[in-house]
């Protein structure tokens, strides 16, 4: 189930990129043969994959904490806010993560 997530969430996740890289450079090319020269010149000669084999005893004994370790109580951080102002087109936001 979770490795089904996965593949689901990178396909998702390069649809999106194949669609911005495709906005942003499409008024460069007329052709398919114009992109695809494109891609096998530029793009793909930057793309390296590689691996690394892990034993299955690191694997069992990986101790992965879980989530709610890492976030912190939103007390602990107190919001500051802007001077207020007359104009009734500002607004100030303080964006927590």
């Amino acid at each position: 189930m979770r490795k089904t997530k996965f593949i689901v969430g990178l396909c998702i996740g390069l649809c999106f990129s194949l669609l911005w890289s495709c906005s942003t450079v499409s008024s460069s090319f007329k052709t398919f043969d114009q992109a695809d020269a494109y891609l096998r010149d530029r793009i793909l000669p930057n793309i390296t994959v590689s691996s690394k084999v892990i034993s299955d005893t690191d694997a069992y004994n990986a101790v992965i904490p879980p989530l709610q370790d890492y976030v912190p109580d939103p007390e602990t951080y107190p919001l500051y806010g802007a001077e207020p102002t007359n104009d009734s087109g500002t607004v100030y936001v303080e964006v927590y993560s």
